[in-house]
Parts: C-alpha cells; sequence; structure tokens
C-alpha cells in the first residue's frame, strides 16, 4: 500500500499507488485521461526520463492498537484502499474500516 507523490509541472502533485516496488525504481499504474495534465504528462514520458517524486510512505507506521480507521474522500480512495488491503494482510488489527465519501454534481 504504498503511494508516491510524482511532480507535475506547472500543476499540482498527483497522488499514484506503487504497483511495484523494487531497489531504487517502482512502478506506478495510472489511466489516460483524455486532455489530462498529469496522466497526460506521464504518458509523455520515455523510458530513462526522470521527473521528481515525494512523500514515498514505505517508513510510516501507525499507532499499535486492534482497529484501524481510514478515512478518505474523492480520489483520496486510490491511496486509502491499498493501505486498508495491506492492513487486512498483515493480519494484526481486528478490524479495518474503510470511510469513503464522494460527492457529485
Amino acid at each position: 500500500g504504498d503511494v508516491v507523490k510524482m511532480v507535475i509541472p506547472n500543476y499540482k502533485p498527483k497522488s499514484y499507488s506503487m504497483s511495484a516496488l523494487r531497489e531504487h525504481e517502482f512502478d506506478i499504474t495510472f489511466k489516460v485521461y483524455p486532455n489530462g495534465r498529469a496522466s497526460g504528462y506521464l504518458d509523455r514520458l520515455k523510458v530513462g526520463d526522470e521527473t521528481g517524486t515525494f512523500g514515498m510512505s514505505a517508513g510510516r507506521r501507525r499507532n499499535p492498537g486492534k482497529y484501524v480507521g481510514i478515512i478518505v474522500y474523492g480520489v483520496g480512495i486510490t491511496e486509502g484502499l491499498p493501505v486498508a488491503q495491506a492492513e487486512l494482510e498483515k493480519g494484526t488489527a481486528e478490524e479495518v474500516t474503510l470511510l469513503w465519501a464522494s460527492r457529485t454534481m
């Protein structure tokens, strides 16, 4: 459930879940949206190109306890779902609750 923020030039950083993590490198999987600033920029990168990243959460630890509560909204589900799944796979919590809110207009 590791998440990384990708630096998108002239736009805000975007969070993506890592689909693979190896020493000194990682993969992300993303959907390319028509006219999407972030996905379009990442889609135009070629093998060997570099871009900025930050916020790799591999070193984060949660407080010990039997219950895990995760609250996310909107596209935050991209980060919340892998974290909830990782908690379930660890098996140290009795209960994992993921609350997701979304608003459509």
